[in-house]
Order: structure tokens, then sequence, then C-alpha cells
């Protein structure tokens, strides 16, 4: 009973994270702090039932490098003597930790992965669905829909009003973009969710039948795909080109999904799914962007070891880096970067383990569907400020659950040895020195341009 009860909290919890209807519908609840209640109240169950059951999906050290960014966050402003923020930014970062906690703590499983997996999809598809009538009918509009200036995708303005259907404003004075609620109450955050639920879309839908596969996967990819094109996020189309890359180069090879991936950016253009907001350096947008990531790799220069500080970044600068990895390591210095890149590194490196052992057909196809996602989320986070919310948390804990299951499959008993984890520090290491050397040279050139 406390099994099912752990898990059904779990998926209670992540469905209301994604959807948010007190938001929606009741925001007069949300100063009681119902989500925080349900959270704290997740996780309790959930630790407790792991230990009654012996089962975790993620290894000490999974846990301990989570636990060392943690930790790094808080260093970032006890070094600057910032004790009060130090606490504040805990609690701040305290949702991402739980979502992944809660998760390996419960996906542990093949069935509570697919089962996860698709709640993860289906309330993606009705935030896409909502989004999708607020466009057309006006349908929560003043929630659902950023107005923005064309000339400055920056500077939003205010939202439109309840009643107002922007898809038959033909003025072009605004650049109208769909958004969610939450954590996804940003049109390129509610874009890169997308399109990391699209491999899931795919998994789960693999082993019916031809027709029925179509169906299920052509009316709901196109609703996520076409909601896609309203948030008009430059990040998210480079997110679907990493999807595309990894699903076509297995079927016709590198050089014909080189081909393949040019013409459908270019037809992305020609049909105006950025919006017409453009990639080039010398638009204000991007150039902005360029500036920020060239301000960030200086406060990194200034402040090597924690950073300026979670959250800090535009302390320092008018606008935030748009780029995950560069916003990581400035405002969490180089021991931050290094344990947030051995994250990732960690994960990437046993699913690829558990990928290539074989065994469960099933559960190899979870992994690599999970490990696509992961990429498509790291894509578009290239371009966005992303390296601190739920969504990358709660992907890498799908991960590891997924890389946890497919193991297991493939070597019956212990999924695997405590006693060797996955050397990480040289990788990640050399991640972060390449990362900021590439930078570096980038903003080198665009400036020289």
């Amino acid at each position: 009973m406390a099994v099912s009860l752990s898990f059904g909290l779990y998926l209670l919890y992540l469905a209301l994270a994604y959807l948010r209807p007190i938001e929606a519908f009741a925001p007069e609840l949300v100063e009681y702090r119902p989500m925080l209640v349900l959270s704290l109240l997740t996780l309790a169950v959930s630790v407790g039932s792991a230990i009654v059951r012996r089962t975790v999906a993620a290894r000490p050290q999974h846990l301990w490098l989570l636990l060392g960014f943690v930790a790094a966050i808080a260093m970032s402003h006890l070094s600057a003597g910032r004790f009060g923020i130090a606490l504040d930014s805990f609690i701040d970062f305290m949702p991402s930790v739980v979502l992944f906690v809660t998760t390996v703590t419960n996906v542990t499983d093949l069935r509570r992965l697919r089962l996860t997996c698709a709640v993860v999809v289906v309330c993606t598809s009705l935030l896409g669905i909502a989004s999708i009538a607020a466009y057309h009918t006006g349908f929560l509009a003043d929630k659902l829909l950023l107005r923005e200036s064309p000339e400055s995708s920056e500077q939003p303005s205010e939202p439109s009003e309840p009643a107002t259907s922007p898809a038959e404003d033909v003025s072009g004075a605004y650049l109208w973009r769909v958004q969610s609620l939450g954590y996804l109450s940003d049109p390129n955050d509610f874009a890169q969710a997308i399109v990391v639920s699209l491999p899931l879309l795919a998994a789960l839908l693999a082993r019916t039948r031809p027709l029925r596969s179509l169906v299920g996967v052509g009316i709901p990819g196109a609703t996520l795909l076409y909601t896609i094109y309203l948030t008009h996020s430059r990040g998210a189309l480079l997110g679907l080109g990493s999807l595309f890359l990894a699903g076509a180069r297995r079927m016709v090879g590198i050089r014909w999904t080189a081909v393949l991936l040019v013409a459908g950016i270019g037809a992305a253009v020609a049909v105006g799914f950025t919006g017409g907001r453009a990639y080039t350096a010398n638009e204000e947008s991007a150039g902005g962007r360029i500036d920020a990531w060239n301000a960030g790799l200086s406060m990194l220069a200034s402040h090597p070891l924690f950073g300026v500080g979670y959250h800090f970044f535009t302390e320092y600068h008018a606008l935030t880096a748009h780029n995950s990895f560069v916003l990581c390591a400035a405002e969490t210095g180089l021991v931050g970067y290094v344990l947030w890149l051995g994250m990732l590194v960690v994960v990437l490196k046993d699913l690829s383990v558990a990928i290539r052992a074989g065994g469960d057909p099933d559960a190899v196809r979870w992994a690599n569907a999970l490990r696509a996602s992961l990429v498509g989320f790291l894509t578009c986070a290239l371009f966005l400020s992303r390296a601190y919310e739920p969504l990358i948390y709660q992907t890498l804990g799908l991960c590891v659950s997924a890389s946890y299951c497919a193991t297991r499959a493939a070597q019956p008993g212990p999924a695997r040895d405590p006693a060797r984890p996955t050397r990480w520090l040289g990788a990640s290491l050399t991640v972060a020195f390449i990362s900021i050397v590439a930078i570096r040279l980038f903003v080198f050139l665009m400036d020289a341009m």
C-alpha cells in the first residue's frame, strides 16, 4: 500500500506541476502554497517508501553530485557574505531537487517508467491544446499568450485581454507567442518542454499497430509541433533539429541527414516558424545574447571559484545569459559548473552503457528515448537560461531510471555495483574547458564581424 501511495502521489505531483490548475482557475489559493505542501508530502512518502523497499534508481554518485551542486549554489552567496540570500537560494532550488529525488525513488521499473512518461506526454499535449485554443479563441489569453514587439522580442508588452483572438490579428503590430503556467510560463520554456516530450511520445507508441501508431503519434505529434510553432522559439527549432538528426542518422546515414536537416531548417524559416526572429548576430535579440555571453565569461573570470551568485547574473548585466552553460558557470563558478556538468556526464555515460548492453528491447528503447529528450533539452539550453529549472532535473531523473531499468534487464539481479561509480571528473573538466574556450572564440568572431 505504501508503494502504491508513493507512486500515486508522485504522478499527482508531476501532473499538477505541469497543468497548474490552481494558477489557471483559482489563483486566490496560490498564497496557501498547495504545491509546496504536496511536494513535501510526496518527498517524505517517496523517501520512506524507498527505504522500506530498499530500491532506488539512482546510485549514491547521482545524489552526491546533486548535493554538491546544491552546496555550490549556497556557496555562491556564502562566499560573498550573503547569508540570507544563500538560504533563499537553497529554498528556491528545492523544487528541482524534489522532482529529481521523487523520480528516482518511485520510477524503478519499466511499467512505472512508461506510465510516468505517458503522464508527461498527456499533460504536455493538454497544455498544447489549451494554448492553441487561447491563440484562436482567446481562451485564458491573459495567462497563455504573450504579446511582444516584433522589433525586440526581449521586451514584452502587457498580455492581451482575455477576449482577444490573436489568430485574427493581421496588423503585424505584435508578435503573439503562446506559453503555459508555472515553470513553463515563458514561450521558450514551454517549447523546450514539448521538445523533451516528443521522443517519449514516439517511444510510447512504438509497439502498437501501424495504423494505431500513426494516429496515436500523428495527431498529438502534430498538435505539439503546431504549439512549438506558436511559441516562435528559435531554440526549440534547433532542439527539433537535434531530435531529427539523432533519429534520421540511423535510417539514412549522416550525409542525407545533413541534407534533410538543412532543408528542414530552411523550410521552417521560410514559413515563419520563428515569427520573423532572425538568427544572425546583427539582429537585436541575438546580438544582445552574444553580449550577455561575453558578460558571463567576464563574471567567471572575476569570480572563478564560486561565481557571482545564484540568480545574480542580472545584477551584473542587463539581460540574463540566454545560455544555460554560461549562466551556470558565471553564477556558481567553476566548482558549480563542473558539478553540474558532472551530473550530465554521468547520466549520458550510464545511458550509453545501458543501451550498448542490449537486453530487453523495450528497456533499450526507453533509454534511447530519454537520451534523445535530454539531448533535445541541452540543445535548447544553448540559447536559454535553464540550468536550474525543474524540467532538466525531472528529465535527468527519468534518464537515471531508464538506465537503471535497461541495465537490470540486461543483467538480472543488482543493476549496478555501487562501489564502481561512473568516472566523471576528467570528462567534466574537459567539457568545461572546451565549452568556455568555444564560447569565448565565438564571441570574439562575432565581435570581429
